[in-house]
Formats: C-alpha cells, sequence, structure tokens
C-alpha cells in the first residue's frame, strides 16, 4: 500500500515544531484596565494574604519638583530564596484614596530587557514587566516628580512570582515634598480584591543619594550584609533559566537529540518517494536547518589553568587597557579573622552600556607579590544559579561563572569568609568579561586593613602582556582550549547529521 504523500512532510514538521515550545510565560505586562486597582488580570486568583516577601525602597525621602528618586523593588532579607517574575509599579498621592491617578514619571536603566513603561492616564507614569521568563531578586528604576508642586506620596507595587501566587500593596516609606512639614498619613489606600489585607507604609532602610545604604541578606548558613548604592547602582540579577525545573542549556541538548533522530529517521524514508516529494522534502529541510545554528557558549567557568594570573584561557586577545566600567565593593574595611565578608561585582555608576557574562574572583594578600595562592574561601546564595566556587589551592578559595545558566549580568554579590590566621592587608581581584574579544584584568576592591597594618599597601599585577605562553609574570600562563557547553555539541552534532543527510539524499537522485 503506497503511503500518502504528506507523510514524509511529517518528519521535518515535527522537527519544527520540537524547536517551538509553548509559551507558558506570564502576561508581558499588566493591562490598561489594572491602571486603578494595580490588581492583576486572568489570574483567577486571590492575592496573598501571607506577610509580604518584597520591598520598595527608596533612595531619599524628600524631594522637590522634577528631582529624581531610584526607586528599588527587591525581595526582602530574611526570603533570600524568594524571587518574582512580574511587576506593576505607581506612585499615589498619600491620604487621597479617591485620587486613582498615578503621579510624576518613571524611566529605565539603558539596556534593561526586564521593565517597560506605561501609560495610565499620562505618559510612563507607571511601569511593570514586559518579560516574565526570569526570575528577579531586584530591579532599579528612577522616578521623576511632577513639574509642579505636589503634596506627600507613597509608592505601591503589585508583584507576582506565579499565576496563582501574588502580592497587592506592597508600598514604599512616603516620599514628601521638602516644604512639607504636616504629618504622614496612618493608613494607606489599599486597593486590593477579595482578600483584603490592611496595612500602611512601613518604614524601610533608606538613605540619601550621596551616602551608601545597605540591606540585610539572610540565607539557612549564613546572615550577610550588602552594601550598594541605591541612587546609582543596578543591583539587577538577570536569570535566564527560564524554569527551575528544566535550564536553557538542558532544553537546547534535548531539542538538539529530537533534531538529529528526526533528520536520521527522514532521510531513511525519503528513499521511498518521488522526486518531486523529494525534492519539498529537502526545501522543508532547508528551513529547519536555517533555524538551527550552534550554541556557541561561553566557558563555563575559569580554568585551574587561571588561578595564578586570572587570565581568560582560549580568548587569544589581550586584556582591555581601559579603565574597568566594573567594580569590586566591600561590606567593611575593616579585617579580622572568621569574619564573613559581603563582596558585590557590579558596573560602575557612570557606565550604561555594559554586561557581564563571565567572572573570576579571588581574596589575594597585599604587598608581598610572591604568594599567589589565593586566601579565605566564598560561599554564595542559595538561590543564585550564575555563580559557582571553585577551589584552587583550597576549598571553595576562588569564584567564577557557571554558564549552564547563559545570561548576562549587571551585578553580583556573594560572601567571603577571613581565614582563621591574618596574614596581612587583602584585596579582592577580579578578572570580568564582557564577550570573548573584551575583558578586563585586575577589576581591583579597597583594601580590608588588619589591626596594625602598614600603610600605603600595594596590589600585585599578575597581568599577561601577551596572548603567548611567554608573560611578564613568574607564572607561565597555559592555554587550553574554549570549552563548550553540552549542548552546543548536541545542538552542532544534530545540524551536522541533518545537513549531511540532505546533501546525502540530493546526491542520490
Amino acid at each position: 500500500m503506497k503511503t500518502p504523500v504528506l507523510m514524509p512532510m511529517l518528519f521535518p514538521l515535527v522537527v519544527l515544531l520540537s524547536c517551538c515550545g509553548p509559551s507558558l510565560g506570564y502576561s508581558t505586562g499588566p493591562p490598561t484596565s489594572a491602571c486603578t486597582d494595580m490588581y492583576p488580570e486572568g489570574h483567577n486568583a486571590d492575592a496573598q494574604t501571607t506577610i509580604l516577601p518584597f520591598e520598595l525602597l527608596v533612595s531619599n525621602t524628600t524631594f522637590t519638583p522634577n528631582a529624581k528618586i531610584v526607586v528599588t523593588l527587591q525581595v526582602k532579607s530574611s526570603m533570600p530564596t524568594m524571587f518574582f517574575k512580574g511587576m506593576f509599579v505607581q506612585a499615589r498621592l498619600a491620604g487621597n484614596c479617591s485620587n486613582t491617578s498615578p503621579v510624576g514619571t518613571f524611566s529605565i536603566p539603558t539596556g534593561d530587557t526586564y521593565l517597560q513603561l506605561l501609560s495610565c492616564g499620562q505618559l510612563s507614569s507607571s511601569i511593570s514587566h514586559k518579560n516574565s521568563l526570569v526570575q528577579i531578586h531586584s530591579k532599579n528604576f528612577t522616578w521623576t516628580a511632577p513639574s509642579t508642586a505636589t503634596g506627600r506620596i507613597f509608592f505601591r507595587a503589585t508583584v507576582v512570582k506565579s499565576k496563582q501566587e501574588f502580592w497587592t500593596n506592597v508600598f514604599s516609606p512616603y516620599v514628601k515634598p521638602v516644604s512639607d512639614t504636616s504629618s504622614p498619613p496612618t493608613t494607606g489606600c489599599e486597593v486590593r480584591k477579595t482578600l483584603v489585607q490592611t496595612s500602611t507604609p512601613a518604614s524601610s532602610s533608606y538613605k540619601t543619594s550621596s551616602t551608601v545604604s545597605s540591606s540585610t541578606r539572610v540565607s539557612s548558613t549564613l546572615t550577610t550584609r550588602t552594601t550598594t548604592r541605591l541612587t546609582t547602582k543596578r543591583t539587577t540579577s538577570l536569570y535566564t533559566s527560564g524554569t527551575s525545573i528544566i535550564s536553557p542549556a538542558r532544553l537546547l541538548a534535548a531539542v538538539a537529540c529530537v533534531i538529529a533522530l528526526a533528520a536520521r529517521s527522514f532521510v531513511c524514508l525519503l528513499r521511498f518517494y518521488p522526486e518531486v516529494e523529494k525534492m519539498l522534502a529537502i526545501l522543508f529541510s532547508a528551513v529547519l536547518l536555517s533555524c538551527c545554528g550552534p550554541s556557541l557558549a561561553y566557558s563555563e567557568g575559569a580554568p585551574q589553568s587561571a588561578c595564578v594570573d586570572m587570565f581568560p584561557s582560549g580568548h587569544d586577545v589581550k586584556a582591555q587597557s581601559s579603565t574597568p566600567p566594573y567594580e569590586l565593593l566591600v561590606s567593611s574595611t575593616s579585617l579580622t579573622a572568621n569574619t564573613q565578608y559581603s563582596v558585590t561585582l557590579q558596573l560602575k555608576a557612570d557606565t550604561n552600556t555594559h554586561h557581564f557574562v563571565g567572572l573570576f574572583v579571588q581574596a589575594r594578600l597585599a604587598d608581598d607579590c610572591s604568594v599567589t595562592s589565593p586566601i579565605g574561601n566564598f560561599s554564595i546564595p542559595s538561590y543564585e544559579q550564575f555563580l559557582m566556587q571553585m577551589s584552587c589551592n583550597a576549598a571553595n578559595d576562588a569564584l567564577t561563572q557557571n554558564n549552564a545558566v547563559m545570561s548576562m549580568e549587571e551585578s553580583k554579590w556573594f560572601t567571603w569568609t577571613s581565614p582563621p590566621t591574618i596574614p596581612g592587608t587583602i584585596y579582592f581581584r577580579a578578572t570580568v568579561v564582557y564577550e570573548k574579544t573584551s575583558f578586563w584584568t585586575n577589576v581591583y576592591s579597597n583594601f580590608l586593613l588588619p589591626s596594625g597594618a602598614k600603610p600605603n599597601p600595594q596590589v600585585c599585577a599578575l597581568v599577561p602582556t601577551t596572548t603567548s605562553s611567554t608573560t611578564t609574570v613568574t607564572s607561565t600562563k597555559v592555554s587550553s582550549t574554549v570549552r563548550t557547553s553540552d549542548a552546543s555539541i548536541v545542538s552542532l552534532a544534530g545540524v551536522l547529521t541533518a545537513v549531511v543527510g540532505v546533501v546525502a539524499l540530493a546526491a542520490r537522485m
């Protein structure tokens, strides 16, 4: 019995569909119908009545016309495993709950792929998510006060973790005009449907724009303090794991396997069909292959050969000679034994065009450049997917990226624990990779000074001046090939299998 003509077309179609997963994401932002009550549409669930796991912080609690205030929506320090995927934020007048119109306008950092501006009555008067495929722990954005006088305001947010799990009425502290001497309202303006939990804007940790604010982060095993300038620093952690069950790398590997198997079966079956059908099948295959490119992922962390000079192996270019667009911040510059310090690697305040896809961080002894062994050990938050610990000379004495989760980062914080015996003044150094041909070495932190430390400590530059095996440092840099992820290899194998099959088929016709 002759097989139906359309049968050979089913195989490339199956392969093509295997690359197109269903969109299981959340809304690309709230509709305008939510502008008044800020309640998520289409969730078919009541808002949570549990303790709010999120907070809204402000960089200043007073403002003048056209003043700018940085607002931070973040997970509370007591709930480090929490995250959010959707958000909706407005500024509202305090003490006048009948007025539901947003006040002022918002702006978002350059290059931010998560946030979008919405117009609720006026241009850019609200801010929300536009990409709900990532797990977010903190987001910064800027609010600009109206040009005309207004009263005391507060920021309110609706925050979504999942379709059935969201919180409304997340409040900031009150923000008032500098000329306002009145007492703050005693109640907020809750606009929550069905399950109403009365709450008032509580005091939060904030500082003015010229100072540094600390927020406590707690994990199951340690307590740290993270220092960040709320007014200028982006503390975004952009995860692209998509889901806690299947990472993009694993999904890519699975799709690649399907491509390879389907291509092989498809080629075998084509030999039984007329010439015209073969040509149509080859056309389908060509379209399919145009959608499939190899995944040229970054290396999954620094190799052991980089432990001494901290120079990226396999990049085959010199480090950038310009001033690094990154900085290392430390929660304290006083060094004591067996003490935990929070370290933040982030973009500098005046940098808007960069991110980083790779890093390598160690704590080093200042002054004595003959000591190249890292000092102390690192730990990372329990929810962290981008970072991983590395052991150069001792357990967890270095930190690098884990690109099983592929992402572009602007800020990362982690914890370092000092050794039981303090060998001297210590500083943190990092190699930061923007892309394969663009990276910076010798990104330094401030010095951590023990009691009685000598003045004017010096860092020890260990940067190779060339990309060959001969360098200016005492250690020899060992070259290694760039590692690609398993997903990249499988994906490339699948594509090559299909190409070979199509070429072989064409040759037999």
